[in-house]
């Protein structure tokens, strides 16, 4: 069973909103710049970084493609905050 099955959502939501706001500023993207090449609206990647949504799988693979990255690298990324 996954470390992460007992966390708490709103953790979950902000840890994953922490690893997509610094991998963008590390790939020195402005939000509305990286949510135009990721398909997204500004303000729903804003609501993303901020931890208060839960984003779809399918905007999961857009970040992560827009970032040049799997899935898998950033759903590891926020897991290890969660530890």
């Amino acid at each position: 069973m996954s470390d992460t099955a007992n966390i708490d959502p709103p953790s979950i939501k902000a840890a994953f909103g922490k690893v997509v706001a610094s991998r963008r500023i590390e790939a020195a993207l402005e939000q509305e710049t990286f949510a135009k090449v990721c398909g997204l609206g500004a303000s729903h990647l804003r609501k993303i970084e901020a931890g208060t949504v839960s984003p779809t799988l399918i905007t999961v693979a857009k970040i992560a493609g827009a970032l040049g990255t799997t899935s898998a690298d950033i759903v590891d990324a926020y897991e290890r905050l969660l530890r």
